[in-house]
C-alpha cells in the first residue's frame, strides 16, 4: 500500500536561483498535503540551491531532501525512485515550472482510469521566463496501450510531461542507464512503452520548460556527445527488444532513434562516426527480425551514412518550407 498518491522527484545540481520559481509553484499546489510528497536529491551542489531547498522544507512532513556526491543526473533519478512512496511518479527538473492548479485534475484522471502512464502538454519559454517559444500540445487519445500510442505519436524523452505508475516501474525493473551522460531519459521512454498497458494522452498544459543556454546540451562538443549517446542507445534498444522478442517495437524504436541521430549528424563531421554507424546498422539489418521497412532504411545507412544524413537534411528543409507556406 502506497503512503501517498504522488511522488514529485526533483534532482538538482548547482541550479542556484533558478530553483526558486519551482519552489513557489510547489507552495501553490492545491492537493492535500497527505496526498503527495516532494523529494529533492542534491547531487553534490556547491552553490546556494541547497539553502533554498532547506528553507522550503521547513517543518512540512511531506518534503524531503537527500544528498550525495556528484553522481550524475541518472544515478540521482534512480536513487529518487528507490525512496519514493507514491502511487504515481513525476520527475520534475529543478529549473522549470509547473501549473499548480492542473496537478490534482491530472492525478484524478490517473486514478479514474487506473493508468500506467499519463502524458500531458507543456510550454517552452526563454531563460528569463518572459517569452513563450513554443506550446507543445499532446493529443487527447483516450485509453490506449503504450505500444499503440507509440506507433501513432512521438515519444520523446521528456520525463516531466508524464505521470508514471510506480508499481509499473518497480515490476518492470526499468531504471535509468547510469553509464549515459546525456539522453538517458530518452532511452528510458523508448523502453517504457513496452510495459505500459493503460496509457492516456491529454492536451492540458501543466508544465513549463525553461530553455537555458548553460545547460549540458548547449555546451561546446554537445553534438558529438549526443551522437555517441544515441549510438549506445541504439545498441541498448536492440538488446532490450530482442530479449523480449518484440520485433515491432525494436524496429520502430530503432528507426525513430536513427532519425534523431541523423538530425544531429548534420552538425558534426559524419566521417568521424561512420564506422560506428555502419556497425550498428549492420547488427540491426542482419541480426534482427524487425519489420523489413525499418531494416531497409538501416541498410541504406549501412551503405552510406553521409547520404542518409543529407537526405534527412533535405526532408527537414521541405517540412520547414511547407510549415511556412501552409
Amino acid at each position: 500500500m502506497s503512503e501517498c498518491k504522488l511522488s514529485i522527484l526533483v534532482p538538482f545540481y548547482n541550479v542556484g536561483e533558478f530553483i526558486k520559481p519551482l519552489l513557489d509553484c510547489f507552495e501553490k499546489l492545491t492537493l492535500p498535503e497527505e496526498d503527495y510528497e516532494i523529494i529533492f536529491w542534491n547531487d553534490g551542489s556547491t552553490d546556494q540551491s541547497v539553502d533554498y531547498v532547506k528553507a522550503f522544507l521547513g517543518a512540512k512532513k511531506n518534503r524531503f531532501l537527500y544528498s550525495s556526491s556528484n553522481l550524475g543526473i541518472y544515478p540521482a533519478r534512480n536513487k529518487l525512485l528507490n525512496v519514493a512512496k507514491g502511487d504515481y511518479i513525476w520527475f520534475v527538473d529543478a529549473d522549470d515550472l509547473l501549473e499548480p492548479s492542473k496537478v490534482s485534475g491530472l492525478l484524478e484522471k490517473c486514478f479514474e482510469n487506473d493508468l500506467d502512464l499519463l502524458c500531458f502538454s507543456y510550454e517552452k519559454v526563454t531563460e528569463d521566463l518572459q517569452t513563450v517559444l513554443e506550446r507543445c500540445v499532446t493529443q487527447d487519445t483516450g485509453l490506449v496501450k503504450g505500444r499503440d500510442y507509440y506507433s501513432e505519436n512521438k515519444m520523446d524523452g521528456y520525463l516531466w510531461i508524464r505521470f508514471f505508475k510506480r508499481k509499473m516501474l518497480l515490476d518492470s525493473g526499468l531504471r535509468f542507464d547510469e553509464s549515459l551522460k546525456v539522453l538517458g531519459d530518452y532511452d528510458f521512454t523508448q523502453k517504457i512503452v513496452s510495459v505500459t498497458d493503460r496509457m492516456m494522452g491529454v492536451s492540458d498544459v501543466a508544465y513549463t520548460y525553461r530553455e537555458r543556454n548553460g545547460s549540458l546540451l548547449h555546451e561546446k562538443g554537445s553534438d558529438e556527445r549526443v551522437v555517441l549517446a544515441l549510438l549506445k542507445i541504439l545498441a541498448s534498444l536492440n538488446d532490450y527488444y530482442t530479449e523480449r522478442n518484440d520485433s515491432y517495437l525494436l524496429g520502430l524504436s530503432y528507426y525513430r532513434t536513427q532519425r534523431q541521430m541523423n538530425v544531429i549528424l548534420r552538425f558534426v563531421n559524419v566521417a568521424d562516426f561512420e564506422a560506428r554507424i555502419r556497425s550498428a546498422a549492420k547488427r540491426f539489418v542482419f541480426g534482427t527480425k524487425a519489420p523489413l521497412k525499418y531494416r531497409f532504411f538501416a541498410l541504406c545507412e549501412f551503405v552510406s551514412p553521409a547520404f542518409v544524413c543529407r537526405f534527412f537534411g533535405l526532408m527537414n528543409k521541405v517540412r520547414e518550407w511547407l510549415k511556412k507556406r501552409f
